[in-house]
């Protein structure tokens, strides 16, 4: 969200824990409300920054992208960043990241086609 104003969105959560070498993180409203869109835990966040799976995903300057594999089709990617006293997530996103399971009968190619 571009010009989101921290400072006059409505309330999100404190979590009071030890990542990153900060004391806390904070879920902003949007970011809660996307986790709860997508059906993310807080636990999934947690574990997706540290110990993600993907790093270095595109996103703006000064926030981080990180990837944590939630299985083989689908991911979650955590837009975060660290302010002098806490980690702040920017955003949820679920990713599509393999194909469907081929089944039965299917395309075969050019030559294989029945």
């Amino acid at each position: 969200m571009a010009g989101m104003d921290w400072k006059n969105s409505p309330p999100g959560k404190i979590v009071h824990l030890d990542i990153l070498g900060k004391p806390q993180i904070e879920f902003p409203r949007h970011a809660l409300d996307r986790m709860s869109e997508r059906g993310v835990t807080e636990e999934e966040v947690l574990d997706a920054i540290l110990k993600p799976d993907g790093r270095g995903l595109p996103t703006r300057k000064g926030r981080h992208r990180v990837r944590k594999q939630r299985n083989s089709r689908i991911a979650v990617d955590v837009v975060y960043e660290t302010l002098p006293d806490r980690v702040r997530v920017i955003t949820i996103i679920t990713v599509e990241t393999g194909l469907p399971p081929v089944s039965g009968r299917g395309y075969r190619g050019k030559r294989g086609r029945r």
